[in-house]
């Protein structure tokens, strides 16, 4: 469970750029819309690495195929690595939030 939520933290955060892209920087909404998906990733993120601290037994993984030398895309959630992914999706929603006042 805990990679799956790793898994949509990391699509989360990259369309949050998205809105940013497509509504310009003069409205509030892509603002908005751009911070929300970094909240959600967030929320992802963290339950992700505290699952892999305190909840699950094992380091769980995904292998996803990949058209490079290795052939596949592999990502794990273990507890160290956790550690360090709270700190980054603790921080960077924090940062995004504050700087919805620099938007304009």
């Amino acid at each position: 469970m805990s990679v799956e939520l790793l898994v949509a933290a990391v699509t989360l955060a990259a369309l949050s750029g998205v809105p940013g892209l497509l509504l310009g920087a003069r409205g509030k909404a892509g603002e908005r819309l751009a911070v929300a998906l970094l909240l959600a990733a967030s929320a992802c993120g963290v339950a992700s690495a505290l699952l892999a601290v305190f909840g699950e037994a094992g380091v769980p993984s995904v292998e996803l195929p990949w058209r490079v030398p290795g052939g596949a895309l592999a990502l794990a959630n273990d507890p160290i690595s956790a550690v360090f992914l709270i700190q980054i999706f603790v921080i960077a929603p924090l940062g995004a939030v504050y700087g919805l006042e620099y938007w304009r």
